[in-house]
């Protein structure tokens, strides 16, 4: 992990041309096109789709401690991005940003803090927040509407117009996922078998649709789809089961 993030925050000096960097648990929707407006030099969707003082990340201990343990400048005043996927110009500014998002990254191994999300967005608050926010849909953190279900009204429509699908697939042990690509097995069986099979392309092709008790097609006029709390209750009715087995 430590060595793909180390290669990942310094990719900006090895690749030529303006990029749009997507994780590995990420699927594409559909075809992408940057639009024409200008996405500065570093863009990315905020994390969770949550914004400024987000009540889930004021009260999470683990983050909180983190910050401190770093004594990063960061502000839960600030958005927090993901770096989940991220265009970057290729460009002087883009340049400094990378260089001092991968010395932080360095730094934060050091302390024991192996994401890159803290050095990402501690770099944007030393550079005076230079991220550009993207459209959600170009990075669209579908586990967060199952995990709180409160922030399914913000997060359905994304996923409607979705662009790029990112699933966090690091999986819960012991958890039935609502949706495959959820699951860190489907990605673990990939590497065992140094292979795609026809339906894992089938299934990552049709990804958008393959939630669990998810319809053939979505209805952006729905405010709470009926899929998203029956695929939250079925991960839970099932672990219950197997912690009594």
């Amino acid at each position: 992990m430590r060595r793909s993030r180390l290669l990942k925050t310094n990719m900006r000096n090895l690749i030529d041309g303006d990029f749009l960097y997507l994780d590995g648990d990420t699927v594409v929707a559909e075809a992408l096109k940057i639009p024409n407006e200008n996405w500065g030099d570093v863009a990315a969707v905020c994390d969770l789709h949550a914004r400024e003082k987000d009540c889930y990340r004021t009260r999470n201990k683990r983050f909180i401690n983190s910050l401190a343990k770093l004594k990063f400048t960061m502000s839960l005043d600030d958005l927090y991005f993901n770096s989940g996927v991220i265009f970057a110009k290729d460009s002087p500014k883009a340049k400094a940003f990378f260089d001092k998002w991968h010395e932080l990254y360095q730094y934060c191994n050091q302390h024991e803090i192996f994401t890159d999300q803290f050095s990402f967005n501690e770099t944007n608050h030393l550079f005076h927040f230079p991220i550009f926010e993207i459209p959600g849909e170009w990075n669209c953190q579908v586990r967060e509407a199952y995990n709180h279900l409160y922030r399914v009204p913000r997060i359905y429509p994304l996923l409607c117009r979705v662009k790029i699908l990112h699933f966090f697939g690091s999986g819960i042990q012991g958890k039935v996922e609502p949706h495959p690509l959820m699951d860190s097995e489907f990605y673990k069986n990939i590497k065992k078998k140094q292979a795609i099979t026809e339906d894992d392309l089938n299934l990552i092709f049709h990804a958008k649709h393959a939630f669990y008790a998810a319809p053939e097609e979505f209805d952006p006029t729905k405010k709470f789809p009926s899929f998203f709390w029956k695929g939250k209750l079925r991960s839970q009715f099932v672990k219950k089961k197997n912690e009594k087995i």
